[in-house]
This record gives structure tokens, sequence and C-alpha cells, in this order.
């Protein structure tokens, strides 16, 4: 490793160059903290935004599980009306025919 006294030159320009060299170190390091700061915010940010994304799909996937149930009810009620249809019909021919009046 080179001498110190070789590689800065000498007089006030070697201490405004020492000065200049700390000046930059220290706001490199500053650089780095406001760095290391905003993605540890970002990163932050980012797990809650996934955190709400999960719970909502959650909610949607439980809105889905009642329409399915609502839909299934819909479904038997809707049988159930074909079937009476099918029945009522049914007695009115009967009633024709009791009546004498076949059609």
């Amino acid at each position: 490793m080179a001498d110190l006294g070789t590689i800065l030159p000498a007089g006030a320009s070697g201490v405004a160059l020492v000065a200049v060299i700390g000046y930059l170190l220290r706001s490199n390091a500053s650089d780095r903290k406001d760095y290391q700061e905003a993605v540890d915010k970002a990163d932050t940010r980012a797990d809650n935004m996934a955190a709400r994304v999960a719970a909502s799909e959650r909610a949607l996937d439980g809105e889905r599980q009642i329409r399915r149930g609502i839909e299934d009810k819909l479904g038997a009620v809707e049988r159930k009306v074909a079937d009476l249809e099918v029945l009522t019909q049914q007695q009115a021919r009967i009633i024709d025919s009791m009546r004498g009046t076949s059609s």
C-alpha cells in the first residue's frame, strides 16, 4: 500500500481533498440509509397490500359460496314449480274427464 503522503498533495489542497472525500463518504452513507428506509417502507406497503388482497379474495370466495347456495335453492324451487305445473295440468285433465268434457 502506498504511503498516504505520496497519494495526497501537500498543503491546503490535500486537506481540502480529504474534507471532500469525507463529505462524499458521509453523503453516500446517508443516501444508502435513505434508500434502505425507502425500500423497507415499500416492502411494508407491499406486505400490507398483499394481506388486503388475500382478505378480499377470502371475502369474495365467501360471497361466491353464498351465491352458489342461493342458486342451488333457486334451482330446487324452480324444479318444484315445474312439478306443480305438471300436477296442475294433470289435475285439470282429471277434473275435465270427471265432468265429461275430455280435452
